[in-house]
């Protein structure tokens, strides 16, 4: 059995549900069914076959210059608040970690 399901709030297209029952290969369903419908695996064994390992995607990000900014924020509690103990050494980041909003006046 397959259905469509729209996204909450209709943000997107419609996601389709499809029972196999004890079937191992959706795909042999949807080709039974006529379904216009492709299966293409998990989405997200696809993606981590995809992305590099984490140390080859580290190397190959570019260093930033870091200049002490006028003002800090950190998010918390559901909103950003200035943290003061959040300081750039030698042009590296120090502090608590966390989401950070950075200002340069």
């Amino acid at each position: 059995m397959a259905t469509s399901d729209p996204q909450a709030g209709n943000d997107g297209p419609p996601r389709w549900i499809v029972n196999i029952g004890q079937v191992r290969n959706p795909g042999v369903v949807l080709r039974a069914r006529g379904l216009p419908l492709r299966w293409e695996g998990t989405a997200a064994e696809n993606l981590v076959q995809r992305l590099p390992a984490l140390e080859r995607w580290r190397e190959s990000l570019r260093p930033v210059p870091l200049t002490p900014p006028d003002r800090v924020q950190r998010w918390h509690a559901g909103a950003y608040r200035d943290e003061v103990a959040f300081r750039v050494v030698a042009g590296h980041p120090q502090g608590p970690t966390g989401l950070y909003r950075l200002f340069l006046w």
